[in-house]
């Protein structure tokens, strides 16, 4: 640790546990516009705090739900499945822990491709939640069951629940941070005239900060997509992977059998150099060979 990475832990005292709740929100928008070294370094600072002998057991949880969150933001599961693990360990977590950071399990279920498991616990969730009147934990929930939905139409009214809740309410983060996976729903939302306004401006801010990371990131990434790196039927198939559709799904809108799409699905793995999902759509996103 440097010398002032020191001084800052040493100045922290009884101010840790505060730091440990502003770092994440502050890093989340860093990230958002696509200042991954500056969002980085914030997290490391709550690293610091959470680490303070002054902070409580519960901060240390939700210090770990923070974790989770920035890197399933990242695209970086292997960390996320780490720091859930560590989240696990917090036996009585149900009762030190603010009810906005329960369904961080449930997320990283999505973030595995494990939808029927978070499907579950959302529930169990979204019946406490209600119970407590926690109308902006409620959003939540309903924007992660939109994305653990097993059908397209069954998502579709889950967004709109949560769209004609948060409207009124101005939340935009709570959609926005899912941007990626919730856009292509919202259009159909929109499509359909439902909180238009709300739906439009939600829209603008996802487009407006995907733009701020392509411009970010063009810095460092190929200034042409590489050709020949995946096959026709392989994009076709990593464009479905993108928008969240799972091996059995891409199996039967293409007709062909699920070993013939896991196959596909592995191949583009390798030729990426992707561990998962998530990481295989970052570094597509990164190549510009999808949106």
């Amino acid at each position: 640790m440097s010398g002032r990475l020191t001084a800052e832990f040493s100045v922290l005292g009884g101010q840790a546990e505060a730091q440990t709740w502003s770092c994440f929100s502050r890093a989340q928008v860093l990230l958002a516009t696509g200042d991954v070294a500056g969002a980085a370094s914030l997290m490391e600072q709550q690293d610091q705090a959470a680490n303070h002998p002054t902070v409580s057991k519960g901060a240390r949880a939700m210090h770990a739900a923070n974790r989770v969150m920035f890197a399933i933001r990242q695209g970086d599961l292997a960390a996320a499945v780490e720091w859930g693990s560590r989240l696990a360990e917090y036996d009585e977590l149900n009762d030190i822990m603010d009810i906005r950071f329960h369904c961080v399990p449930s997320r990283l279920l999505i973030a595995l491709g494990q939808k029927t498991a978070a499907m579950k616990q959302l529930q169990d969730f979204y019946q406490k939640a209600n119970q407590a009147g926690a109308q902006g934990v409620i959003i939540k929930i309903r924007v992660y069951q939109t994305l653990a939905a097993a059908t397209p139409e069954e998502a579709l009214d889950f967004l709109s629940e949560a769209l004609k809740m948060g409207g009124p309410a101005g939340y935009i983060r709570t959609f926005v941070d899912e941007g990626r996976l919730l856009a292509p729903l919202l259009h159909k939302v929109l499509s359909q005239g439902i909180t238009p306004e709300y739906t439009s401006k939600l829209l603008n801010i996802i487009e407006d900060e995907e733009r701020q990371r392509t411009a970010a990131s063009s810095k460092t990434a190929p200034s042409v997509p590489p050709t020949g790196l995946l096959s026709e039927r392989e994009l076709e198939i990593l464009r479905m992977v993108a928008a969240g559709e799972s091996n059995r799904e891409i199996a039967a809108k293409l007709i062909i059998a699920l070993g013939t799409a896991k196959t596909h699905v592995h191949r583009i793995f390798e030729k990426l150099n992707a561990k998962d999902r998530l990481q295989a759509v970052t570094r597509a996103r990164e190549l510009r060979l999808v949106q």
